[in-house]
């Protein structure tokens, strides 16, 4: 279902990793960034690289990559990424996931560097991104990969249940409401404008990773899903006019203007019908067929219950 996926396995499970923009200055995004992996458990090798040298998390930076790493973090200035990418190219990195804004979301000058990420995610490198949150894995060979500078993703727990937002902001939500239900995760990725992979590619490699039991994807630009045999639970904006033009300021995508979902594949309404579906079909027997028994102590919840079932 999935192509190339040693590849993108270096994405969600490296051996190692480099972060570009890792800086010295301890609030920086960078520096965060490094700093979670580092803390988050991630027992691979680390590497820093940063234009003028120095030290980020008590980890030595270089000023550019001496040889090759798994997976490149990517969080430098927008019109630095082409050469952070041509970079890896020459270092032979196969995987990167870029979280640095600016690209086709902003202006035309954005959509042509966003065009040089495309050319390398053409050229065969798994790239997630760019305008994204970047990735995590609950329990990796080498630990858990915290691949964000989101720092309560590093007091998540392990957990079956896989995350997929093509927002940013969402992805953050979705980890703190995670945490908040005692949900824990075992994949995440921000897909932010995909200019590289999608979530075509991306479901087609949680369907076979088996540590994933549960999808959850928040998504604007929703076409070409694939057949799933993982229950998926959908959030999806762009819904309506307005939304759709909101979606196009945010990551450059249009929307989404409804049509037939594969089986597997349930829609939330909002995000409480969301984690609700996503913490039951994590912590339960997935149900089957019509056969349904209700039990409860509160007659109106029961009526309520069978209004849903039916």
């Amino acid at each position: 279902m999935a192509t190339h996926l040693l590849t993108r396995s270096r994405l969600f499970d490296p051996d190692s990793v480099a972060v570009f923009g890792a800086s010295p200055h301890s609030e920086s995004l960078g520096h965060r960034l490094l700093r979670n992996l580092r803390d988050g458990g991630f027992h691979g090798r680390l590497v820093g690289i940063h234009p003028r040298g120095g030290e980020a998390a008590g980890i030595p930076l270089q000023a550019r990559l001496e040889d090759s790493v798994d997976l490149a973090l990517v969080c430098v200035p927008r019109d630095a990424v082409p050469a952070v990418l041509d970079q890896c190219r020459a270092a032979g990195v196969r995987a990167a996931a870029i979280l640095t804004s600016g690209f086709a979301e902003c202006d035309a000058a954005g959509a042509l560097l966003q065009q040089e990420v495309r050319r390398h995610a053409a050229d065969g490198m798994a790239i997630v991104g760019p305008n994204g949150l970047g990735v995590f894995n609950g329990a990796g060979r080498q630990g858990r990969l915290v691949g964000t500078f989101l720092e309560l993703a590093a007091e998540t727990r392990p957990g079956v249940v896989s995350l997929l937002s093509q927002s940013g902001g969402c992805a953050a939500l979705l980890f703190d409401e995670a945490r908040r239900r005692g949900l824990g995760i075992a994949k995440m990725a921000s897909l932010g404008n995909m200019a590289g992979l999608g979530f075509r590619d991306l479901l087609g490699y949680l369907a076979q990773d088996d540590a994933t039991k549960v999808i959850g994807v928040f998504a604007e630009d929703l076409r070409d899903l694939p057949p799933c045999p993982k229950p998926t639970v959908l959030l999806i904006g762009g819904r309506s006019a307005a939304g759709r033009q909101a979606a196009m300021r945010h990551t450059g995508s249009g929307g989404w203007e409804g049509g037939a979902l594969p089986p597997d594949y349930l829609l939330a309404e909002d995000s409480q019908a969301f984690f609700d579906a996503l913490e039951v079909l994590s912590r339960c027997a997935r149900p089957r067929g019509r056969r349904v028994a209700i039990v409860g102590n509160s007659g109106g919840m029961l009526v309520l219950a069978a209004d849903a079932c039916a």
